[in-house]
């Protein structure tokens, strides 16, 4: 289809000079010869290339260019390119002017045959540049508005953190589950917003067990308020387009209607009386003990004691720890015979593995027995 060019001058000869010039080249010439009656044209043709001569009576080039660009009527036609035609004494700064408002070229009176063909043919070209990278830039603001107001309405926390740990990014789901507001999480440490380690959180991505995300369920996190949230939480790396490790993604849902619905499911079939919540799914570490009786997860200093002996020592206090978390606030009434008490049991092994659990022990007193001092109020946290 032959290209239409619209030249916008008040001169005749000029027009006769460009219409040989450019009927040769095969393109088709329309002449206006004022600013008015050019964007008239530009609404009857649609032209696919404008020539605006600056110098012209009435309405000038410059006048009749901002009217085009900024005018409601000539919306649809604002991507058309415009050559501007200027003396050679016009005034650098005014060109400028024109070039950063979207004008395309200028070429300076008077000039050749070849000079005006090459003048046009890379205007069509860094044109199309020109409009394919604006609907690129559009699509690309409105995937990203898109996302945004994606991530505004999602119910669960998601959250970006560097490899550290720190947060990078999280959406309006963490004040809605946790209470924080996006300032007050910002450049912390994800672990200790959600009160897990690291390796609960990312130690079977870490290990090579998992390729691709590590589902975690049943993770009691504080709330801003202090009321622990049961949380199902997602991780997974972030990739580069390269397949690179630059981070990591947690996508945390509150579960507190989930347990909820199971917590009446069961009153339902054995009655409220028997119910009773599972602690042994909200501690499954040190960690979780410590959140748990709200007390740092600090650990004693046992230099003092001889080498062989301390990391037995560190291992019997967070099992202490573990024990009160468990009993819920359970101790141990010596003096009644009628309380049952449970102990794990333990087997010694001389070849040098240690202590192992064997099973469970009770007594209705004190006992005498070599088990464990470690005491619970039932047989199943006892196991």
């Amino acid at each position: 289809m032959t290209r239409q060019i619209l030249l916008i001058d008040d001169d005749k000869d000029v027009h006769t000079y460009i219409q040989i010039v450019l009927q040769k080249a095969g393109y088709n010439l329309i002449s206006a010869f004022d600013g008015n009656e050019g964007l008239k044209k530009v609404l009857s043709f649609n032209p696919d290339l404008i020539i605006l001569d600056y110098l012209m009576p009435k309405k000038n080039g410059s006048e009749t260019f901002k009217e085009l660009k900024k005018s409601q009527q000539y919306e649809r036609y604002r991507d058309i390119p415009v050559i501007m035609l200027t003396a050679t004494d016009q005034r650098p700064e005014r060109i400028k002017q024109l070039l950063e408002a979207g004008l395309n070229a200028y070429l300076e009176k008077p000039f050749g045959n070849k000079e005006l063909l090459n003048v046009i043919e890379n205007t069509f070209i860094t044109n199309k540049i020109k409009v394919r990278n604006q609907t690129l830039r559009k699509a690309v603001e409105n995937s990203k508005n898109f996302l945004e107001n994606l991530l505004e309405s999602c119910p669960m926390a998601i959250i970006t953190c560097e490899l550290g740990g720190k947060i990078t990014f999280v959406s309006k789901g963490i004040e809605d589950i946790l209470g924080y507001s996006t300032s007050e999480v910002l450049g912390k440490s994800v672990y200790e917003l959600l009160g897990t380690s690291k390796k609960v959180l990312t130690g079977s991505l870490e290990s090579g067990d998992s390729q691709n995300k590590l589902v975690t369920n049943g993770i009691y996190v504080e709330a801003k308020s202090g009321i622990q949230i049961p949380m199902g939480i997602t991780c997974s790396y972030l990739k580069d387009q390269n397949g690179d490790i630059h981070g990591l993604l947690f996508v945390g849902q509150d579960l507190s209607a989930q347990k909820q619905l199971e917590k009446e499911l069961l009153e339902k079939l054995f009655g409220k009386q028997t119910f009773i919540e599972n602690i042994t799914e909200r501690i499954k570490t040190f960690e979780d003990a410590c959140k748990v009786l709200k007390i740092k997860p600090d650990l004693p200093d046992v230099s003092a004691m001889p080498k062989k002996h301390q990391k037995a020592l560190i291992a019997h206090y967070k099992l202490v720890i573990i024990a009160e978390a468990l009993n819920e606030g359970w101790e141990p009434d010596w003096s009644d015979y009628n309380e049952y008490k449970h102990y794990p049991w333990f087997e010694y092994s001389k070849a040098g593995s240690g202590f192992s659990f064997v099973s469970s022990y009770w007594t209705d007193t004190f006992t005498r027995t070599s088990g464990s001092r470690l005491c619970f109020k039932t047989k199943a946290l006892a196991e």
